[in-house]
């Protein structure tokens, strides 16, 4: 018997991480999206769909269906972390399981974790939160801090190519002149993508951490350019990205600091990722470059297991390092 699932957000990344788990043998039964895609075969954007699969207006069309999934995989790019968890609860409600990989979630506030652990307990279906930083910016991390006799700073750096990161670019200011002085960036609300993960691996420290700072800024063009993707020209000093900067100190006197960047690459510039563990001794760990997406894409479809195995919200400070897994196992009520 596979297991079966869909997808919210049928774009380039949904249809990255449906490929993944179809070739762990799981059956892809619907998918959800907005505008012209509802009412398609879903096999228009994903080859391996069952025939009757079609892309949805709402989450409620999956519960549903005949034969519904036993989980959901959100790639839908939402910043408001309300409008994803009205996405979970319908499904969580009927007992399906729900795995996002947005970050505004990857914390849920006291109150929204009391209130989906507690719909997800009720209805045995688990919900989590997922992504290359549960794998490269929570698990690694601490698993490499194990590893030293003292621990003093903790230094992220990521560099993205915003080519991978596809809709990003509608929320930035790209190609035009800077903000003046006292302008609002306009991130500068959105939750913090790498600052969250930041927050959750110093916990699975056994550290407490303290109050988060986070300061965005735009990037700037060093000289002229042509961003192809985006057919536009780029003026030096003008804006190719974002550049956020998060930092805070635990009560045990460990310093964070973790910088990320969604940028245009300029000439000479490869996506990269890299942490610092400063100590004794001190540990840098590189990847370059650095296909973010495409790790998200497996890191969402290695936690699989877990949401079909548990129950309520799967916490990232506590839950166990995934596994690469090529076969596919069950859950015995499946």
């Amino acid at each position: 018997m596979s297991t079966r699932f869909a997808i919210v957000g049928m774009g380039f990344q949904g249809a990255g991480i449906a490929k993944i788990a179809l070739s762990r043998g799981h059956e892809l039964v619907g998918a959800v999206d907005i505008g012209p895609k509802v009412g398609k075969p879903v096999s228009e954007f994903v080859d391996g769909a069952v025939p009757s699969a079609i892309v949805h207006g709402s989450v409620a069309d999956l519960v549903n269906l005949p034969e519904p999934p036993h989980f959901v995989l959100s790639a839908a790019t939402i910043d408001d972390p309300e409008v994803e968890l009205d996405l979970a609860r319908p499904l969580l409600a009927a007992g399906i399981g729900y795995l996002t990989i947005n970050p505004a979630v990857f914390e849920l506030t006291p109150e929204q974790h009391a209130e989906i652990d507690a719909l997800g307990r009720a209805n045995n279906a688990g919900y989590g939160a997922v992504g290359m930083q549960d794998i490269w910016w929570v698990q690694l991390p601490t698993l490499a801090a194990a590893a030293i006799s003292r621990l003093d700073e903790m230094r992220y750096h990521s560099r993205i190519d915003i080519d991978t990161l596809v809709g990003l670019e509608q929320f930035l200011r790209m190609g035009e002149a800077p903000l003046a002085e006292g302008e609002p960036h306009p991130m500068q609300d959105w939750p913090s993508v790498m600052g969250d993960p930041m927050l959750t691996a110093a916990r699975r420290m056994n550290l407490t951490p303290g109050e988060m700072t986070t300061y965005h800024e735009e990037v700037l063009a060093e000289k002229d350019l042509y961003w192809e993707r985006g057919d536009l020209h780029v003026k030096v000093g003008h804006v190719v990205g974002s550049r956020s900067t998060n930092t805070f100190e635990t009560a045990e006197g460990v310093s964070w600091r973790g910088v990320v960047e969604a940028v245009i690459l300029q000439e000479g510039q490869t996506s990269r990722d890299e942490y610092q563990i400063i100590g004794e001794p001190s540990v840098t760990v590189t990847l370059d470059p650095y296909p973010g997406n495409r790790l998200t894409n497996a890191a969402a479809v290695s936690r699989i297991p877990d949401v079909l195995e548990g129950a309520g919200v799967l916490d990232p400070e506590t839950l166990p390092a995934p596994r690469f897994a090529p076969t596919v196992r069950f859950r015995e009520s499946l």
